[in-house]
């Protein structure tokens, strides 16, 4: 073997050493963001979305109902948690003044919900409530409060008509 196979057989070993290492940080960066409460991605390619917003500061001085819908929006289909919505407006620029800002974009997609604009999946757990664009042709709920059914009590039986009257 030639001193140049050799030279890139080393080279080739050491790459393989990198790549090692950078895959058990990477299993251990998720981890961490799974603890956190982030769902971080599938896929091995980072969110398009997300770098996009990290470059353009897409939400920097939007209100925060804006900055959730577009982020839903953006992420067509796809399920996404509070905390997710709320670390994707933070990459993009977007600043509060509110002490936990994933209370807020929690309370701001409920009431996107509420108005038919996304979707809402309720859960229980350390994620909650998944949120994801409205697909065509979805009729969301009506505003307004929800009808209040009566019981099944309210109407008088027959027998109990008899038991009201007094007697003559």
């Amino acid at each position: 073997m030639d001193a140049t196979a050799q030279r890139l057989l080393g080279v080739l070993r050491d790459l393989e050493r990198e790549q090692w290492r950078i895959g058990h940080r990477i299993a251990a960066v998720r981890t961490a963001l799974s603890l956190a409460g982030v769902e971080p991605p599938s896929a091995a390619v980072a969110d398009e979305n997300e770098e996009r917003y990290a470059r353009q500061h897409l939400f920097a001085g939007q209100r925060l109902i804006d900055g959730c819908e577009r982020i839903v929006k953006d992420h067509q289909g796809e399920w996404l948690v509070k905390r997710r919505v709320a670390y994707l407006l933070e990459r993009g620029g977007y600043t509060s003044g509110a002490k936990v800002l994933v209370n807020s974009v929690e309370c701001t997609l409920r009431r996107l919900a509420s108005l038919g604009r996304i979707e809402m999946r309720r859960n229980r757990g350390p994620h909650g409530n998944q949120y994801r664009s409205v697909p065509a042709g979805w009729v969301g709920p009506k505003p307004g409060p929800k009808p209040q059914a009566k019981p099944d009590h309210a109407e008088p039986r027959p027998d109990d008509e008899s038991r009201n009257e007094s007697p003559a």
